[in-house]
């Protein structure tokens, strides 16, 4: 069986897997859609309640809306990609099954990274529906701009998933690694522009944003969906090429680093540790 084959069949194998788990608990999908469809009515309703908050930024309630929402989703996203190693390394830790994982014919790698697509997708689906929701019940108005959007948004996965690498490294060394993943993950909620705009960040913050892997890409799709953005004007922007670099780095950084920590969890025998 040739190598894409093989590929082939683990992402269908994931793909199904990740099917049933959707279909197993369903009411759990149903009520985290509510949970974080309730969280942004209320960050829509408070916005309101300030009569815009104008002193955010240059643009008018709705179109504040519009960011946050984009930003939020985003953001959402980003809670998936940066712990689905991690989390999948805790779990197995927990379980007693970490070391099936590099027991399988593929590299651990590869099937961390397949998983992540797989993972990807379904989130992406996820969210559509939580867009959908929040486009039909508050009157926010986005740009039908999907494959542009889609590309960027893989760029900005790129990044956030080599940042996931480290953390899923880290996972496998020190096992519980929950409390330095929540903190990263919760201050990306506040500095990437995904609730308030870059602009009303002290500029030491505002600097630090600029170097997350997070920050360039909710502002490119922010343009294209909300500002809507002549397309030449967002892919040829200093923005796109920063987040192409930040995307590169923070991935090379993620895959040296997870196979730094697994060589020397396999050198110290923690792959049964648990």
């Amino acid at each position: 069986m040739g190598r894409m084959a093989e590929l082939n069949n683990l992402a269908k194998a994931e793909m199904y897997r990740e099917y049933l788990f959707a279909k197993r608990y369903s009411v759990e999908v149903c009520v985290r859609l509510f949970t974080v469809y309730a969280f942004f009515l209320v960050l829509f309703l408070v916005s309101k309640s300030f009569g815009g908050v104008e002193r955010l930024g240059a643009f008018g309630m709705m179109n504040l809306s519009a960011y946050q929402l984009v930003g939020f989703a985003m953001w959402l996203f980003s809670l998936m990609a940066l712990g689905v190693v991690s989390d999948d390394i805790a779990y197995g830790s927990q379980m007693g099954v970490l070391e099936a994982v590099w027991l399988m014919p593929h590299a651990p790698l590869t099937m961390l990274c397949v998983r992540a697509l797989i993972k990807g997708f379904y989130e992406l689906l996820f969210l559509s529906l939580f867009i959908g929701l929040g486009m039909a019940t508050t009157g926010i108005r986005l740009a039908p701009r999907v494959l542009p959007a889609l590309v960027i948004l893989a760029v900005t996965l790129t990044g956030l998933f080599g940042l996931g690498l480290l953390f899923g490294g880290l996972a496998l060394m020190y096992k519980r690694i929950g409390p330095v993943t929540s903190i990263v993950r919760t201050s990306f909620l506040f500095l990437t522009g995904a609730l308030v705009p870059l602009d009303v960040l002290p500029k030491a913050l505002k600097t630090l944003a600029l170097f997350l892997p997070m920050t360039d890409g909710v502002a490119l799709i922010q343009r294209l969906l909300v500002n809507n953005t002549p397309l030449q004007d967002v892919f040829l922007s200093v923005g796109m090429l920063r987040c192409l670099a930040n995307a590169l780095i923070y991935f090379t950084v993620g895959v040296f680093a997870f196979w730094h920590f697994e060589r020397k969890a396999r050198k110290e025998g923690l792959l049964a540790v648990y």
